[in-house]
């Protein structure tokens, strides 16, 4: 199921038209719907069976519900791995496209994530999602409100940090340590785009004036982050609000969000975190082990991540 939300308090990148927040949903599905299988090697280790045109099954009056955030570079769609997993565990769960789709922003072709170097705009999309879920004719009605979480990937994982409190210092983001090797061409590339663009882009320039606000939404009960991303914009007392739960998957050597830098960090600066580091790349695999190792590996955080849910959305 998709849902072309928007926000109209905000503009797509071009000024034309309010920020687009295209929304992919996954639900425990009524059966007897026509099914048909969804290959995607990256993300399953086998075609996985949908039921598109399903209504959503009325085994409960609600369901928990949680929002996913995607990498830098990524979509909704790429967080088909945990979105549909939720759902057969019994959760409703909804994806949205930070940027909106390619043909929504053609002017940011090359430009290397402007989503990243405007990480305050992406709570923001996930709490407005969440508005427009909650007003949906259809599922708001199926949404149990006082069971609330998100996930997130990479740069969506400081991005569900930042939705349960997490506060972004742009300046330590800026002066953070070097790039890692695999990011510095592409960090370059960024940082000289996004200097044009908030000399010749009047929304981006609005957008700056957006830094210091806050991004925490209390209806929000607990966050996952599989290897976040820009732990140096993070410092200690960035995070001291951070009082839900939070749980953090990473991977030993991880050469894209260093665990030292990323996950370790938040886990040591928020009170109570979860930790749990595995061996190799796990999250951003830039030695390219193959699409089969990938989908067993994001089996297996997929596994830690229903677990957390399990204890703190209980009904």
């Amino acid at each position: 199921m998709s849902r072309s939300y928007v926000d109209p308090a905000r503009q797509r990148w071009d000024g034309r038209e309010p920020r687009p927040l295209n929304t992919r949903i996954w639900y425990p599905a009524l059966p007897g719907a026509p099914t048909c299988l969804c290959d995607e090697p990256d993300q399953f280790a086998a075609p996985v069976v949908l039921t598109p045109a399903a209504g959503v099954s009325g085994r409960v009056s609600r369901y928990p519900l949680v929002l996913l955030s995607h990498g830098a570079n990524g979509s909704a769609q790429s967080m088909m791995w945990l979105g549909y997993r939720l759902a057969a565990a019994g959760y409703l769960a909804a994806a949205v496209d930070h940027l909106g789709p390619d043909n929504c922003e053609p002017q940011l072709a090359g430009v290397f994530y402007l989503s990243d170097w405007h990480m305050w705009e992406r709570p923001r999309d996930l709490s407005v999602v969440l508005d427009r879920l909650l007003d949906d004719e259809l599922l708001g009605p199926r949404i149990d409100r006082q069971r609330l979480g998100a996930a997130g990937f990479s740069a969506g994982g400081a991005s569900v940090i930042s939705l349960v409190g997490g506060r972004l210092d742009l300046q330590k983001l800026q002066a953070g340590s070097e790039p890692p090797e695999p990011l510095r061409p592409a960090v370059s590339r960024a940082i000289t785009e996004w200097q044009r663009l908030q000399a010749a882009n009047p929304t981006v320039r609005e957008s700056l004036q957006r830094t210091d606000c806050p991004c925490q939404d209390d209806r929000i009960r607990c966050a996952f982050a599989l290897a976040p991303a820009l732990g140096a914009g993070f410092p200690g007392a960035g995070l001291s609000a951070v009082t839900a739960p939070v749980c953090l998957v990473a991977g030993r050597d991880d050469p894209v969000t260093p665990l030292a830098a990323n996950a370790q960090h938040f886990a040591d600066q928020i009170q109570g975190a979860e930790l749990t580091v595995l061996p190799g790349e796990t999250g951003h695999w830039s030695s390219d082990p193959g699409a089969a190792v990938r989908a067993l590996e994001l089996e297996q955080v997929s596994r830690i991540a229903l677990g957390f849910f399990a204890r703190h959305l209980a009904g």
